[in-house]
């Protein structure tokens, strides 16, 4: 088996020593050493994208397989502030994975989603409103409620979508802080742009009952 261009030989080595396990034990004496691995890891300022991807992924094994890796969910968060779009979204992923609705990191995300939601370049907006499918929550609907709802008519097609989609979610969660946003839900189904228009579908179905 290759460990392929997309993963370092240490990371592969690691996900098939996971996988030859015998026993929970033999399991958890792995991940125990690399939690301590990791950590060390975390240390080294001086690495490459590839690895502070990796990181995130081993992380991600650890808690996966029960034992704690919250001293790596603030690299996550830190991670979503990152410039670059790639890691900007491996970092929001990663969030949503790690972070329920009792971390105080959350003011951290909430921080990065309502600059990322203000942002001129639509990329930076979509990778926003892309992670709000996974990180919603009572807490960051309250924050991101009316940048959101701005958004409903932005000039990009794709943006003004996934606004449509986020919206949804903050609906379902508090359904208070969108009244008043029916008449822009009106002209985004008559949008030139179908897929703009099948997102309004759930939220008027839903008025609708």
């Amino acid at each position: 088996m290759s460990s392929g261009s997309h993963l370092s030989k240490d990371l592969h080595d690691l996900v098939k020593s996971i996988g030859e396990t015998r026993s929970k034990q033999e399991e958890d004496k792995i991940i125990v050493n690399e939690a301590a691995s990791l950590q060390i890891k975390l240390k080294d300022k001086n690495v490459t994208d590839k690895k502070v991807k990796e990181n995130l992924i081993r992380a991600m094994y650890i808690e996966m397989l029960g034992h704690d890796a919250s001293f790596c969910h603030i690299e996550a968060v830190n991670l979503s502030q990152n410039k670059k779009l790639s890691l900007k979204r491996m970092g929001y992923l990663t969030a949503s994975l790690f972070l329920n609705e009792d971390s105080e990191l959350l003011i951290l995300i909430v921080s990065t989603l309502q600059r990322d939601l203000a942002s001129k370049e639509p990329q930076e907006i979509i990778t926003a409103l892309n992670a709000m499918t996974y990180l919603t929550c009572a807490y960051i609907v309250n924050a991101v409620s009316d940048p959101v709802q701005k958004l409903l008519s932005h000039t990009n097609d794709t943006v003004k979508k996934k606004a449509i989609i986020a919206l949804e979610k903050i609906h379902r969660y508090a359904p208070q802080l969108c009244p008043d946003y029916t008449d822009k839900l009106r002209r985004a189904l008559c949008d030139k742009d179908p897929a703009v228009m099948g997102a309004c579908l759930p939220l008027f179905l839903k008025l609708i009952k």
